[in-house]
């Protein structure tokens, strides 16, 4: 899917050095939660619930508890349990129709990432479903995992009557089927090895759509250090011109790393944890469109948004003090953006199509990066009287970020809550 150059606006975005004159005092917060398992786990600071627990605590120092102060539903992580489903048999498949019906719905709600070939992933499932004895085991393991990601981003009420568990059995499955793989010491070509990062990266997404994104960290870390082995992160660095591999495949496979940095960037800040993709380690051909062309494509907003959270992860959340200029370069560059708008998404009428579902994952990505630039100047309007006095002319520049981590947040709302009345969509992985 290509998408029009603004001539007018550059695209790339560099944070100008500041001075260190005017550094504003930030709070950070993090905090150990207990999963499902009743394990404690690190929240960091770019997390909501982070957020939610500085408030709270300095609500109840301010004003003395209350039942939004001690609501114990903010101390555990909102994780869905994973308990192993009982294994897959042929009977437990979907039937043809169903399975059409969850390959369009993967490739439709996952348009703002390139991981896999639709032509590819519709022959393997024709065959599989005509010929099942002639599906390679890696073929049958994409199947399965597009297939599952369906299942947990569609209605359950629009699908036939399999169990509850069938997403998590058919995940399984994959999961068993890869791991003879899972080695990168095999014969074959150079590229051959990519197939096992779509699969981590299949697993990230699988986990992130079904409110596990502890466990969609762990495959995304998985996911990262393969693409280092296998040089993905260094661009046109690593791609050999004698390698005989298609020139669909490279580009395939220089999407998958763009795809991997999306999800990478937005687990982090979700989570508050570290990146895996460190800014050091991949070059900026990497990430760029591996066309060579003009015209822009739909992972370039995203990739960009993400770059936006990712600097922000770096130039904000772990420092004491922050210079306004800092916020202000960023979200310069994001209100200026033409990509990041969202007037008329909903105007077109194609609630299910792949081009306004990839549209709304980007103003959704925009949305985050925003608020999570504005969010620790917003925490500044809880502080107490004493500490207040100390903010004396820098009021304005604080309410004014304030008010766009309100209104970005508000603008994300509606934009979810629009898309659950008109589409069948249980749930959008993006929206926090």
């Amino acid at each position: 899917m290509k998408r029009s150059t603004t001539l007018d606006f550059d695209y790339k975005f560099s944070l100008t050095p500041v001075s260190d004159a005017e550094k504003l005092k930030i709070h950070g917060y993090s905090c150990m939660l207990l999963d499902y398992q009743m394990r404690f786990a690190f929240v960091g600071n770019s997390a909501i619930q982070s957020f939610m627990a500085w408030i709270k605590d300095t609500v109840r120092d301010m004003s003395g508890p209350s039942d939004f102060t001690e609501d114990r539903n903010w101390s555990q992580l909102p994780e869905a349990p994973f308990r192993a489903p009982q294994p897959l048999t042929p009977y437990d498949l979907p039937h043809k129709d169903t399975a059409v019906t969850l390959v369009k719905l993967y490739f439709t709600n996952a348009s703002f990432m390139d991981i896999l070939n639709q032509a590819f992933i519709e022959s393997i499932m024709n065959q599989f479903y005509n010929e099942p004895n002639r599906v390679l085991v890696p073929d049958k393991c994409l199947l399965y995992l597009t297939l599952s990601i369906g299942l947990a981003l569609g209605n359950p009420q629009e699908s036939d009557s399999h169990s509850h568990d069938l997403k998590d059995q058919l995940f399984v499955e994959a999961e068993t089927l890869s791991r003879p793989y899972d080695v990168y010491e095999r014969p074959g070509g150079h590229y051959d090895a990519s197939w096992f990062l779509q699969v981590l990266l299949l697993m990230a997404y699988y986990m992130l759509a079904t409110s596990r994104r502890n466990m969609a960290y762990e495959y995304c870390g998985r996911a990262v250090r393969r693409a280092y082995t296998l040089g993905i992160h260094r661009g046109h660095e690593t791609e050999v011109d004698n390698f005989t591999t298609p020139q669909d495949q490279r580009v395939l496979t220089r999407n998958i790393w763009r795809s991997l940095f999306i999800l990478d960037r937005f687990l982090a800040a979700s989570l508050g944890r570290p990146v895996a993709i460190s800014d050091n380690e991949y070059s900026d051909s990497s990430l760029a469109s591996p066309c060579g062309s003009p015209t822009r494509d739909i992972l370039d907003p995203a990739v960009e948004a993400c770059r936006i959270i990712g600097q922000t992860l770096n130039s904000i959340y772990p420092r004491r003090r922050v210079a306004f200029e800092v916020p202000n370069q960023m979200i310069n560059y994001l209100e200026h953006h033409p990509d990041f708008n969202n007037n008329g998404v909903f105007e077109n009428g194609l609630a299910n199509s792949s081009h306004m579902m990839a549209h709304i994952n980007i103003q959704l990505l925009g949305f985050y990066a925003n608020i999570i630039v504005c969010r620790p100047f917003f925490l500044l309007r809880f502080k107490d009287t004493v500490e207040c006095k100390t903010l004396d002319g820098t009021e304005a520049q604080i309410n004014k970020l304030s008010q766009r981590c309100v209104s970005q947040s508000l603008e994300a709302i509606r934009m979810v809550n629009s898309l659950r009345s008109i589409s069948s969509y249980r749930f959008d992985p993006l929206a926090l």
